[in-house]
């Protein structure tokens, strides 16, 4: 019986609870009759004749990279880093000459959380500062000092700005942050997101289309969607992407990358069965 195993960091307590779309995956390839379990930290080495790293943070820790090495046969074995500043196309700096809406990140993954929850404690969001809790128009009011220490954005409210030069000018001081080109796609009123989700020769696209101009799924509602555009092929080439979810939208009829994600979540209903039922698929090319 072939053996996948998947790496774990090793306070990953939440992993039980999440919705991680590998969970679902693990459940389909247990039916396909491979044998399958988890690994949690850097040691001790496990047997296996695939390794999927499921490090829930923006950059893996050395001693996770190190153990990677160990195995012949590991997804996104080059997917070690996923900071916005290395994915993203679209950042500013303050003096950049751009005249349209901007929106500002943080430079790790959904908003620093995983960081955060990661590292043994787990800051609750209402201890975060009032404004990065703001919605989408949201507008600073508060010392502007605060942006300085601030390390942290709850995802989903990220602040959108009409233009570069309202953003404080201590965001751009803040290594925590990153200021990107707010680049909707909208339709018929409605804010678009596309997903595109695959493990290995396996793919499933998705489109979101919610209200609000910061999409996320818990606003929004969600329908498969068409083929995949040879520039999205091309991003997970370029990075030596095997499985995760790409977050991009259409602008004047050409692809535009803003996320990209090793561990995405996924609602355990019918339309995530789906998803996990036909990417589960990709296993047969990466186990022989």
């Amino acid at each position: 019986m072939k053996k996948i195993v998947i790496l774990l960091h090793k306070h990953d307590a939440g992993f039980s609870s999440f919705h991680y779309l590998v969970k679902l995956l693990m459940r389909e390839w247990s039916s396909m009759g491979f044998a399958v379990e988890t690994m949690r930290g850097a040691r001790p080495v496990v047997a296996a004749d695939l390794l999927i790293p499921h490090v829930d943070l923006t950059i893996m820790p050395k001693a996770y990279c190190t153990l990677l090495n160990k195995y012949p046969n590991v997804v996104n074995r080059r997917v070690t880093d996923i900071s916005k500043s290395r994915i993203s196309s679209n950042l500013l700096k303050r003096d950049d000459l751009y005249s349209g809406p901007v929106i500002v990140k943080t430079e790790r993954n959904y908003g620093g959380l995983p960081e955060e929850q990661l590292s043994g404690w787990w800051h609750q969001l209402s201890s975060l500062p009032g404004k990065v809790l703001g919605k989408t128009n949201f507008r600073a009011t508060g010392p502007a000092a605060d942006w300085k220490r601030v390390q942290r954005l709850a995802p989903g409210s990220y602040p959108v700005f009409s233009s570069l030069q309202e953003v404080p000018k201590d965001v751009f001081s803040n290594r925590a942050l990153v200021v990107e080109k707010f680049l909707p796609e909208i339709e018929e009123g409605r804010y678009l997101v596309r997903q595109n989700f695959f493990f290995a020769d396996k793919e499933f696209n998705s489109v979101l289309r919610s209200r609000e101009a910061v999409v996320k799924l818990a606003h929004a509602v969600q329908t498969a969607e068409g083929s995949t555009p040879p520039e999205i092929l091309s991003f997970r080439q370029r990075l030596g992407i095997d499985y995760g979810k790409i977050d991009w939208v259409r602008r004047n009829g050409n692809p535009v990358i803003f996320d990209f994600n090793p561990t995405p979540t996924i609602q355990a209903d019918e339309f995530g069965e789906t998803v996990a039922r036909h990417l589960a698929q990709g296993i047969r090319t990466k186990i022989r």
